[in-house]
């Protein structure tokens, strides 16, 4: 299937990685400091935010297949292998790729792949990939040998390195673990949930109050 993307698969991983480990993550600083540490560390913080925001609206933008293109995406229903490159409007089963597999819209089965998996649309069970998953919303569960990168996510992001949600009803693990809202426990070296009781805190972190249903 000839599916020519306005940007390609190499450049969405590289984008993608940018996401998932070098943005910052903004742990909590100690509550007594004084006023102009404060200024600074607000500084700081919102220029995060804006980093962030910008590199996602790359991502989508990379990720959003040429118009003349997406009528060509078809959807699999039962199972699909590809050797190298699958792309897809919906996913109802198990679709597999050797290198990436992209699904434009949902997914409700498996998606798997040897590097990347992306799901722009709603992931209803697992995305599995050698070393990133990025999916919208998300009920199920994520496993990577790099990173994570999910919407609102209901059940388990699990890798070596990196987790990040905008919100979490489960359970994150990995060395580094962010997330907005969070009901639930992350379990890594580095954890923030910027609703938690303690926003940053490591090896083990939680919050199960009622400011994460919001």
């Amino acid at each position: 299937m000839d599916t020519t993307w306005k940007y390609n698969p190499v450049k969405i991983l590289i984008m993608a990685l940018i996401v998932s480990l070098c943005l910052p993550v903004n742990g909590s600083s100690q509550e007594s400091k004084e006023n102009k540490d404060k200024s600074l560390n607000a500084a700081n913080i919102e220029e995060s935010e804006e980093a962030k925001e910008y590199i996602k609206a790359i991502l989508r933008e990379a990720m959003q297949p040429s118009p003349e293109n997406l009528k060509n995406l078809g959807n699999v229903c039962g199972l699909e292998f590809d050797v190298f490159e699958g792309e897809n409007r919906n996913v109802y089963g198990v679709d597999i790729a050797g290198i990436f597999a992209t699904t434009i819209n949902d997914v409700t089965g498996i998606q798997a792949s040897g590097v990347t998996s992306v799901t722009m649309g709603t992931m209803t069970g697992a995305q599995i990939s050698g070393l990133l998953n990025l999916a919208g919303k998300t009920k199920g569960i994520q496993i990577s040998g790099l990173g994570n990168l999910a919407g609102k996510m209901t059940g388990i992001q699990a890798s070596v390195f990196s987790n990040r949600a905008d919100q979490v009803k489960g359970m994150q693990i990995g060395i580094s673990n962010n997330c907005k809202k969070m009901k639930g426990v992350q379990i890594g070296l580095f954890n923030r949930i910027d609703n938690g009781i303690l926003p940053f805190f490591p090896i083990i972190n939680m919050n199960f109050s009622s400011r994460s249903e919001e």
